[in-house]
């Protein structure tokens, strides 16, 4: 069997059987994504504050997921990037009704435990770029987004 490892361009292709698989990587120390990245989904281990450069948003439709597999108490998963990052994310009220919805930008958002909201294993955020800007395109996780 043979495999292809990088792009391709093809006329007449043929195939009986196929397959594809999600392209992954397992993280837990600090690092620095490029355009080449995109498209993984990043398995995150969270023992320790975990912080991952974004690549500039130049390129539309570059896309990163993050899953937290491993986490520690109060430890982070953090997004950084020299572009703004945007997103409508709920909003921790610390009276009722509890939470709101609104808009949030920043150059760094953070998942990070605060008081009785605790990363948890599970928790996922994704981002997509449009050529100018970074988005928020899915997030789910029981701690607030924090963005500066």
């Amino acid at each position: 069997m043979s495999e292809i490892t990088y792009d391709g361009n093809f006329s007449n292709l043929e195939v009986d059987k196929l397959y594809t698989t999600e392209k992954t990587s397992t993280i837990s120390s600090a690092i620095t994504l490029d355009k080449l990245d995109s498209g993984t989904i990043y398995f995150c281990n969270c023992t320790a504050d975990l912080n991952v450069s974004l690549p500039a948003a130049t390129t539309a439709g570059l896309k990163f997921q993050f899953i937290v597999t491993v986490v520690n108490s109060t430890f982070h998963l953090a997004l950084t990037s020299a572009s703004t990052i945007f997103a409508t994310s709920i909003i921790y009220d610390t009276s009722p009704p509890g939470t709101t919805l609104g808009a949030a930008s920043g150059t760094t958002v953070t998942m990070q435990s605060i008081g009785v909201n605790l990363l948890t294993v599970g928790s996922r955020i994704a981002v997509i770029s449009d050529g100018v800007s970074w988005y928020i395109l899915d997030e789910l996780s029981n701690v607030p987004l924090l963005f500066s």
